[in-house]
C-alpha cells in the first residue's frame, strides 16, 4: 500500500511538472540584443581601462577619449534587430498589426494611413482598431492600396495604405490592429543596456531618470524607477527598470525600444512585463 501511494505521488508530481513546463513563460528572444550590447562593453573594458592607465594620455583627456572611441569603432555593436519580420517568416495566422507611418486626409473619401504590416493580414471591409496615444477607436478598412494599386488584402511585410471609414485625427506611432489583439499601456518592466560615452551614450550616471523612449515609430516621455538597492546606473551597465510613460501607447511583452536623450540613442531595452 505504501509503495503504491509513493508511485501515485511520483506520477502526480511528474504530471504537474509537465503542465508547469507547458505553461512556463518563454524568454524573449529580443533579450539577446540587449545582452550582446552589454557583452561587447565587458569584452572591451580591459582595453579601455588600460588606456586610462597609459602615461601617454595622463594629461590629455581629448586624446584619451579619441583612443577609447577608436576601440569601439574597431569593434562595432551587433546589428540592430529587425523589429518587423520578413513576409516569409511571419505566420499569417498572427493577429494583424501595422504601425502608422504617415496620414493623409482624402476629401470625400476618408483618411488614408500608410505603413508596413508587422504581422498578420488585413482585408477590405475588415474592422480594425486604432490603438495608442488617443482613445482606441474601431474603424473599417475601405481600401487596401500598394504602389497605387488596389488589393483585396495585405500581409506581413507589405508597405501599404489603408483607407479608413472615419475621418479622424490619426498620428504617426499609432497602430492599426485586429480588435482586441493589442491594448495601450503606460507602465512596464524592462531590461536595458545603457551605452557608454564612447558608444554615443551618457557620460554620467543617473538615479531617478526622465527621458524619451522610442517604440516602433513613435517616441514618448517616460520616468524610470530603479529597483530597490540600486542607487544609480553607470554608462555601460545593464539594468532592470520600471518605466511609466506619460502617454498610453500600444506596447507588449518582448517589444524592443531605445532610450534617447537630446537627439541621440543612449540605451536599448526590451519589455519583460506589462504592469498597467
Amino acid at each position: 500500500m505504501k509503495v503504491s501511494f509513493l508511485l501515485s505521488g511520483a506520477v502526480l508530481l511528474i504530471f504537474v511538472n509537465v503542465l508547469a513546463g507547458q505553461d512556463a513563460p518563454k524568454e524573449c528572444p529580443q533579450k539577446a540584443i540587449v545582452d550582446a550590447s552589454r557583452e561587447r562593453f565587458e569584452r572591451l573594458k580591459p582595453q579601455l581601462d588600460a588606456l586610462a592607465l597609459n602615461e601617454r594620455f595622463k594629461d590629455d583627456a581629448k586624446r584619451l577619449a579619441k583612443e577609447r572611441q577608436r576601440v569601439f569603432d574597431e569593434n562595432p555593436a551587433p546589428p540592430p534587430p529587425q523589429v518587423i519580420p520578413e513576409k516569409a517568416e511571419a505566420p499569417s495566422s498572427e493577429p494583424f498589426l501595422m504601425e502608422v507611418e504617415d496620414v493623409f486626409k482624402i476629401i470625400g473619401r476618408g483618411t488614408m494611413v500608410t505603413g508596413r504590416v508587422s504581422r498578420g493580414k488585413v482585408k477590405v471591409n475588415d474592422t480594425v482598431e486604432v490603438v495608442g496615444i488617443r482613445p482606441t477607436k474601431q474603424v473599417v478598412v475601405l481600401v487596401v492600396e500598394k504602389n497605387r494599386k488596389s488589393l483585396d488584402e495585405a500581409a506581413t511585410g507589405d508597405n501599404v495604405g489603408l483607407l479608413l471609414s472615419r475621418v479622424e485625427r490619426y498620428e504617426r506611432g499609432q497602430v492599426i490592429a485586429k480588435p482586441g489583439s493589442t491594448t495601450p499601456h503606460t507602465k512596464f518592466k524592462a531590461e536595458a543596456y545603457i551605452q557608454a560615452k564612447e558608444e554615443g551614450g551618457r557620460g554620467t550616471p543617473f538615479t531617478g531618470y526622465r527621458s524619451q523612449f522610442y517604440f516602433r515609430l513613435t517616441d514618448v516621455m517616460g520616468v524610470v524607477k530603479l529597483p530597490e538597492g540600486v542607487e544609480r546606473v553607470m554608462p555601460g551597465d545593464k539594468v532592470t527598470m520600471e518605466v511609466e510613460l506619460i502617454t498610453p501607447i500600444a506596447i507588449e511583452k518582448c517589444l524592443l525600444f531605445t532610450i534617447r536623450e537630446r537627439g541621440r540613442t543612449i540605451g536599448i531595452g526590451v519589455i519583460t512585463e506589462i504592469i498597467e
